[in-house]
């Protein structure tokens, strides 16, 4: 598109019609950060979380520490124990972090009397 501009000295009206853009703005908008930042401020950046809010590293180490201290204790009361302490975490959570460490707990078959 800009190189369409720049090259070819297309008119602005024919770029943005190839291009599907809607108005001249949004064109000369990508202009405006081409000649400033370069073709890296073009690039898509990725949007959202980089990393998990609830699962912090304090937290995954206080899940494991419960974990090794009480085996007995299942993902809900990981969790209860956890939000008691003022986390804010679900017990999906911590299986995720469980299972991320390789220490969830065998599943063993009920016997029928």
């Amino acid at each position: 598109m800009i190189r369409m501009y720049y090259m070819e000295h297309r008119p602005v009206e024919e770029i943005i019609s190839i291009f599907g853009y809607s108005s001249r703005q949004s064109f000369y908008t990508a202009l405006h950060l081409f000649e400033k930042e370069g073709i890296e401020a073009l690039v898509l950046k990725g949007t959202g979380l980089k990393r998990c809010y609830r699962r912090t590293e304090e937290a995954e180490q206080r899940i494991i520490q419960i974990r090794f201290e009480d085996r007995t204790k299942d993902m809900y009361q990981i969790a209860d124990v956890l939000q008691e302490e003022g986390y804010k975490i679900s017990a999906r959570s911590v299986a995720r972090t469980l299972s991320k460490y390789g220490i969830t707990l065998k599943k063993t078959k009920k016997m029928r009397s």
